[in-house]
């Protein structure tokens, strides 16, 4: 979750501060690499080196479902856009008689197209959000609410906790703070494309989840879904 967010701030801080930063895979990864970026919790580390540290982006698993929805039907994603293209995260590739992911999703009505996603690409993500591994003491878990609502402050704890901060906190915070978009002219948070909240609005799934939405998130998600994710 905030994959956009913060490959920009993390890109952005590598650049200026000279740090190796790799966005992808962990099969992928070179192993001079100082930042790594990996998307829907599937990082794969190394155990036994304890030198790591990171950070696990986790949202509300109702509020992925809708934010995916509408992000999906405007993305310029190949895997989206293209019929039976894997996905860079699982290697899944979409299908629907000849009409890619998006195609499929625009050519039904919104209520079906929640139940594609449902079933389709959020699936995979939301999964992997509950099978994290959240003993691991390397990482930080944050909710992406709490970023919302309290940005500067969850990134000082951010950048403290990877040990950024030795670089120079305020470096660091002007750098994050370009791509806070609760600062953003209308116009371009407009633009955006990554942003199906324009709002800022930390949960709206209550407005456009129905119940037969719900009644298939019981059934093919795990019954504890909210509370192993901590809502």
């Amino acid at each position: 979750m905030g994959s956009v967010l913060f490959s920009s701030i993390l890109s952005d801080v590598s650049s200026k501060y000279g740090l190796r930063y790799f966005n992808g895979s962990s099969s992928d990864r070179p192993k001079n690499t100082d930042v790594w970026l990996q998307i829907h919790s599937k990082v794969d580390v190394d155990k036994a080196n304890d030198l790591y540290r990171g950070v696990h982006i986790i949202r509300h698993p109702y509020q992925v479902i809708c934010s995916a929805y509408e992000y999906h039907r405007i993305c310029d994603e190949r895997w989206c856009v293209d019929a039976n293209v894997p996905t860079q995260a699982n290697g899944v590739a979409y299908d629907f008689d000849g009409l890619s992911y998006q195609e499929y999703l625009n050519s039904i009505p919104k209520d079906d197209g929640l139940l594609v996603e449902i079933r389709g690409r959020s699936y995979d993500a939301i999964r992997d959000m509950y099978h994290w591994d959240y003993s691991d003491p390397h990482f930080i878990n944050i909710h992406f609410e709490d970023i919302l609502s309290d940005y500067t402050g969850q990134m000082r704890r951010i950048f403290a906790h990877l040990r950024l901060s030795e670089l120079g906190l305020d470096g660091l915070l002007e750098i994050s703070d370009r791509h806070d978009t609760a600062k953003w002219a209308q116009n371009r948070l407009a633009k955006s494309r990554h942003i199906s909240n324009k709002k800022r609005r930390q949960f709206t799934y209550k407005e456009i989840l129905k119940d037969q939405h719900y009644r298939l998130i019981e059934e093919i998600y795990p019954a504890d879904l909210l509370s192993r994710v901590g809502y």
